[in-house]
């Protein structure tokens, strides 16, 4: 489901839009939501990249408790 939302964008920012838009034909709200879910596709690879990194650490370590402390491990946050 779309959301309707508004942004304020410099001038400069809403002409790069246009333009795009125009050369691939679409909305340019298609564009900035094609930009956003690459961003995010991005972020959650480095999260699993993140994680694989941990497990390989981990693994013949005496890390014992990986599954249930894996934020303090990732983001060194506090122990709960």
């Amino acid at each position: 489901m779309l959301v309707r939302t508004n942004i304020y964008l410099h001038q400069e920012t809403v002409n790069f839009l246009k333009q795009k838009a125009e050369e691939e034909r679409v909305a340019m709200a298609k564009i900035i939501r094609n930009f956003l879910e690459k961003e995010m596709e991005k972020e959650n690879k480095n999260w699993a990249s993140s994680l694989l990194e941990l497990a390989k650490k981990a693994k013949g370590s005496k890390i014992g408790d990986l599954s249930k402390k894996h934020d303090h491990y990732l983001y060194q946050l506090p122990q709960s």
